[in-house]
C-alpha cells in the first residue's frame, strides 16, 4: 500500500475509529459523525429469508448504485412528485413546471 493508505487504514483500525482534523485539537468520532446518514439510508435494517436463516442485507455496490437516501426521496416525493409530467407538454400546469425545471 502507498503512504496515503497506509494512513487511512490506520485510521479505520484504530481503536477510537476517530480521526484528528487538520489544524485542529477536535476528534470526532466516526460513528456518532455519520450516524444521522446512516439512519437515512433506505434498507439499512432490512432482513431477508436465506437456506441459511434470516440474514442482514449487506449492500456493496455503492459504487454503481448506492442507496435511496430518505431526505432526499422524501423532497422528491413531496415537492417535486405532484408536478411530473412530460417534459414537451406545455398544456398544463405539471407540464410546465416539468419542463422549466428540464430548461435549468
Amino acid at each position: 500500500m502507498d503512504r496515503g493508505w497506509n494512513l487511512v487504514w490506520k485510521t479505520l483500525n484504530d481503536k477510537e475509529f476517530g480521526m484528528k482534523l487538520m489544524d485542529s485539537n477536535l476528534t470526532i468520532n466516526l460513528e456518532s459523525h455519520f450516524k444521522g446518514i446512516k439512519e437515512g439510508v433506505v434498507g439499512n435494517d432490512t432482513y431477508f429469508q436465506s437456506p441459511y436463516g434470516t440474514k442482514k442485507i449487506l449492500y456493496a455496490d455503492w459504487i454503481a448504485t448506492g442507496r435511496l437516501y430518505r431526505p432526499i426521496e422524501e423532497k422528491l416525493m413531496d415537492d417535486l412528485g405532484p408536478y411530473l409530467a412530460n417534459t414537451h407538454s406545455y398544456s398544463s400546469e405539471t407540464g410546465k413546471v416539468t419542463s422549466n425545471l428540464y430548461m435549468e
